[in-house]
């Protein structure tokens, strides 16, 4: 184990990560705004907001824009992660363009190449949603999900379908505008529709956990087997003080996870690894505002 290591984990990805968001959220903002004031000219503005395309871009978009401060987060600790709720937001969008990306793939394409990947739809289905999953790849997170996370996250293209539903079979307002009533009927077609989602979500959700077991696994094998209890205490206090030094005081975190880790790793009392990393950058702090550290820190 080294402490330069540790300070760099993950550097490359934030900085991945930030650029990811960066061009999905620039890319968003172009083809929504694009298509809006391309349809505004055909007068059919409010037609535009029925393509789950849209709908799932605007999703992408805000969820986009909330990523880049725990990218930039990441960049200053040197770790990008967020918490469960954040993930789950990610994972859901991360759902929603898969489906944009995948349907317009498999099955628009086929028909119509020019609609699937021509003009902004090139943007919105595949630019954006490839953006949004190098994010989702990207980050250091340790939240596993699970079948009931993947139920949950397909909520907003299951209330899709039913608005879907209701205009297209029971009112007749909207056309159906993916043919989900032309070639099958609906009890059939929302069914397969449901299971194919679903597919795509637990494809993503053991992506996701596999790549969380692969950074833990990746990240132990750095370290040395012959290391004493006290070399890692001072790297994990060198850490500690590197974040202090160069974090800011309100976007500072512990990544409990890799201490946690290394604890188990080395069977090194869990409690002592976070009086070391903290004390690291409680001095960390100190020394760049010119101030003494507590000795009772």
């Amino acid at each position: 184990m080294y402490r330069d290591y540790l300070i760099d984990f993950n550097r490359k990805r934030s900085i991945l990560a930030l650029s990811a968001a960066l061009i999905g959220a620039v890319f968003y903002v172009i083809s929504i705004c694009g298509g809006i004031i391309m349809f505004t000219e055909e007068r059919i503005t409010f037609k535009l907001f029925r393509y789950f395309t849209i709908i799932s871009g605007i999703y992408g978009l805000v969820v986009t824009i909330m990523l880049i401060p725990f990218a930039i987060n990441g960049l200053i600790n040197k770790r990008f992660t967020y918490n469960r709720w954040m993930a789950l937001l990610h994972y859901s969008t991360a759902i929603c363009t898969s489906v944009v990306f995948v349907f317009a793939l498999c099955f628009i394409s086929f028909y119509d190449p020019i609609l699937a990947f021509g003009g902004y739809n090139f943007n919105l289905h595949f630019i954006c949603p490839m953006m949004i999953m190098i994010a989702f790849l990207l980050v250091a997170s340790q939240n596993y999900l699970t079948i009931r996370d993947s139920l949950i996250c397909i909520l907003p293209i299951i209330l899709y379908s039913l608005v879907y539903f209701y205009n297209v079979v029971i009112i007749n307002n909207w056309e159906d505008l993916y043919n989900f009533n032309t070639y099958l009927p609906f009890y059939i077609s929302m069914p397969l529709i449901y299971l194919f989602v679903f597919l795509i979500g637990d494809g993503l959700r053991r992506i996701n956990n596999f790549k969380n077991r692969f950074l833990l696994k990746h990240l132990t094998r750095t370290w040395n087997d012959d290391i004493d209890e006290v070399s890692i205490k001072i790297d994990i206090y060198g850490l500690g003080q590197y974040i202090g030094l160069h974090g800011e005081s309100n976007s500072i975190n512990m990544n409990f996870d890799v201490l946690d880790a290394l604890s188990k790793y080395y069977d090194v009392d869990l409690g002592e690894l976070v009086m070391a990393y903290s004390k690291g950058v409680v001095d960390g702090t100190a020394e760049k505002s010119h101030k003494p550290a507590d000795k009772k820190a």
